[in-house]
This record gives structure tokens, sequence and C-alpha cells, in this order.
């Protein structure tokens, strides 16, 4: 499967109504807890795999830390790098593909956000429908 493949396999996710069903349920308790999880547990993991639900939790909420001038950004690198890390792998990807997010940041970081909307090979079993990991 080419890299336009995946990307076209990426996009179509995010029309599909389990995704709008999975991102209506967020709340900021569920936000806030899949962050503090990942920052004191997993702070500089990149083992294993990362599901849908923790990965673009945790991703909103480095979003909103980084908005935090000076310090955000540097607390939230490695945490960021691992959990991408560990969705790439989850959707069968390399996570070296991380790396494309330093070199053409705009460009790198956009394949990298449609490479991680991609399905996982088992559902996720978190009751949203989602069947990703």
């Amino acid at each position: 499967m080419s890299i336009v493949d995946k990307l076209k396999d990426g996009i179509a996710v995010l029309s599909a109504p389990e995704t709008k069903e999975a991102f209506s349920s967020l709340s900021f308790e569920s936000v806030k807890e899949v962050a503090l999880d990942v920052l004191k547990n997993r702070y500089f993991c990149f083992d294993g795999t990362a599901g849908c639900k923790e990965f673009w939790q945790f991703y909103l909420a480095a979003v909103i830390i980084c908005l935090i001038p000076v310090i955000g950004p540097l607390a939230m690198c490695l945490p960021m790098l691992g959990v991408t890390a560990r969705r790439l792998r989850d959707t069968g990807e390399s996570p070296w593909w991380t790396v494309a997010t330093f070199i053409l940041p705009p460009i790198g970081t956009i394949i990298v956000l449609i490479l991680a909307l991609r399905k996982s090979a088992q559902p996720c079993g978190c009751g949203c429908g989602c069947e990703q990991k």
C-alpha cells in the first residue's frame, strides 16, 4: 500500500459516523485523566502501542498545555513523541514517521496526524464503536 493510499484511508476515517460519535463523547475529565496517565506513567515511553482514544485525548491536552509560553512546549515534547510513536506502531506504521514532523514541520505533522487516524488491526474495546485499539 502506497503512502497516498494510507493517507486516503486516514482521511476516510474522519467522515465515519463512529469517529464523530467518539469525539462527541469527550469530556474535560476524560482528557485530563488520559493526559495525567501519560505524563505520570509513560513520559518517555516509546514501546508498545497507543489506541485512538489515548492518542487523540492526549494530543488535545498537549495542544492546550503547549499554549503556555516557554514551559508548555518543552514539557510536552517527549510525551508527544512517545504517544505518537506508539500510535503509529498501533496503525501498522513505522514510529520513525515522527521524524517527519521535524524535517518538514507543517507537512510532516499533517502526514503523521493523518496516519494516526488509520484504523488499528484490533478493536479497542472502549465502547465507542470506533473499532480502533
